[in-house]
């Protein structure tokens, strides 16, 4: 095992480093006592039918155990949650019984969403199950006074979201100073700018960096959340990239330098020397998720689910939309035509919203149709499809929204709807598949659903028309996907340069050097330059005959 040195000076050695490196797949070197975990959590896992350790999880484990930060990145369904509970928890067992006043709690796990949360909890109990460990579920849609009693005598694990232990925190109901682990567990999300307020009354609160172990989670880390994810870090944290990238550095000659820098790596010259593409890229979904892209017209999407459904005999598919009112209509017309299907958004009370996620694990209801509120680190063992009836704004939706199936080595289907409108258009999807390593989803139409929306818009004036549209349509999303990913500093949407819309001729730069610079725009009539011309032509005095303008 080679011995390398961290950036403070410090020698570390093990197995989880030479696991950690490049290019080393090391999925069936171990088992889980090979990776330090004591008899009674190696057999917890394996109850757990966990029979090897994912790469992340043999990048993770004994990392963890030696009190190392991490930033950990691993696509979704590859046990993120397993590679942090069993060494938490074999931890607090090792410590013994540590209560730091009477309500204080010793390790502290924050997820964006209720569902993650009970989910994460849930875990724990059941790896935990005999062991002593005092789990607390804190989130809300329910009353906060049970909660509040549950933390009296403190506990070992809090699993919470941001805005209820924030209440709580407020009314002396818990002690967050004598935590000795904080766990981000979809971390990107948490340090986005929705939950800023809570995230940072919150940690304001804790032990500081290297005081506390900090521990990060996610699928996807976009460029904008890194600085303040290393922020937050011990300088000598640990970064983990399994299935995406190469988490350390290298792994050169002995007593290299392979942890990644912290925070103070981060800075204004690395994020001025960053491109788009490194901003918003995400690493391609699993090999265990079959994606598919489906052109279709709008008012035809619902009809073609249903087809979809019977045709590939799905018993369970999770659908995608983008409002709280999409999903209740999209269920209303399945529910007529006799599917068994519920919505999921955040609009409804935690009882039903838990309701109708146990519905859909235990087979009770064949469709859920939910909004981004589900495409969060969720596990619905079995999920056999997830269908984009509608794109997600961001290129970091799209992967968690893909990966609900396709998990633990199961096989899925990612079925995305393309229409020729709206937010969901072609040049969407290109971006998205650009962000994505430029990987490529082959377009389909199914036999019956063709679609049919650029004749019934332009007729048969309709190349020139549609080139109009087509483009129109990539700078719109191309700002879309911008702005969803991030704005800068100035609040100006970034914009991605080299976008190219099929059937239209662009300079070598691409679309947005020729939106910059006239380009294409320039050099050709648009459609709404079109529109003025025959807009002026109907307020000229008639002489002769009135111009045919379907011809023109």
């Amino acid at each position: 095992v080679r011995r390398v040195k961290a950036i403070d000076g410090s020698l570390m050695s093990g197995p989880w480093l030479l696991l950690a490196a490049c290019g080393v797949p090391a999925a069936s070197a171990l088992g889980f006592a090979e990776l330090g975990l004591c008899p009674q959590f190696s057999s917890a896992a394996t109850q757990q039918a966990w029979h090897r350790p994912t790469q992340i999880q043999q990048q993770a484990i004994p990392a963890i155990l030696l009190g190392k930060d991490i930033w950990a990145e691993a696509p979704t369904g590859s046990g993120k949650t397993g590679a942090f509970a069993l060494p938490l928890l074999q931890r607090l067992l090792q410590e013994g019984p540590q209560r730091h006043g009477q309500n204080g709690i010793r390790t502290l796990i924050l997820a964006p969403t209720r569902e993650l949360a009970v989910q994460t909890a849930e875990t724990l109990r059941v790896l935990g199950d005999a062991r002593g460990a005092k789990v607390l579920t804190l989130h809300g849609g329910v009353s906060i006074n049970p909660q509040l009693r549950s933390l009296s005598g403190g506990a070992d694990i809090v699993v919470a979201t941001p805005g209820r232990l924030l209440d709580i925190l407020n009314s002396n109901g818990a002690s967050v100073d004598g935590v000795s682990t904080l766990l981000l567990d979809e971390a990107d999300r948490l340090l986005a700018a929705e939950f800023a307020f809570e995230m940072d009354s919150i940690i304001e609160r804790l032990p500081p960096a290297g005081v506390r172990q900090t521990l990060m989670f996610s699928a996807t880390f976009p460029f904008k959340s890194r600085p303040r994810a290393a922020s937050l870090l011990a300088p000598s944290f640990v970064r983990l990239s399994s299935g995406n990238q190469c988490g350390l550095a290298a792994l050169a000659e002995d007593g290299a330098a392979v942890t990644q820098t912290g925070g103070a790596a981060v800075g204004p010259r690395l994020r001025r020397r960053a491109t788009n593409a490194d901003r918003y890229a995400s690493a391609a979904p699993p090999a265990t998720i079959q994606q598919r892209a489906i052109r279709v017209d709008e008012r035809d999407r619902t009809p073609l689910l249903r087809h979809l459904i019977d045709s590939e005999g799905w018993a369970r598919v999770l659908v995608f939309v983008g409002s709280q009112k999409r999903a209740e209509h999209v269920v209303t017309k399945l529910a007529k035509a006799g599917y068994a299907a519920a919505a999921l958004h955040g609009g409804l009370s935690h009882e039903v919203r838990t309701q109708r996620l146990r519905a859909l694990r235990e087979s009770e209801l064949r469709v859920v149709v939910a909004t981004d509120l589900a495409a969060r680190g969720l596990d619905v063992v079995g999920l056999e499809a997830i269908v984009n009836y509608e794109l997600p704004r961001s290129t970091a939706d799209y992967t968690h929204r893909v990966g609900r199936t396709g998990r633990a080595g199961e096989f899925g289907v990612a079925v995305s709807f393309v229409t020729s409108t709206g937010a969901a258009n072609e040049a969407h999807f290109e971006l998205i598949e650009s962000r994505h390593g430029g990987m490529h989803v082959p377009r389909e139409i199914v036999a019956g659903f063709e679609p049919k929306a650029i004749d019934r818009l332009f007729g048969t004036a309709g190349e020139d028309a549609a080139e109009d549209a087509a483009e129109d349509a990539a700078e719109d999303a191309a700002t879309l996907l911008d702005e969803a990913d991030e704005a800068d500093e100035t609040g100006k949407a970034r914009v991605v340069g080299m976008v190219q819309v099929p059937g239209v001729q662009h300079s070598s730069l691409g679309l947005a050097h020729d939106r910059m610079h006239g380009g294409i725009k320039g050099r050709r009539e648009s459609k709404k330059d079109k529109l003025r011309k025959a807009a002026a032509a109907r307020k000229q005095p008639r002489s002769g005959i009135m111009p045919n303008m379907c011809c023109q």
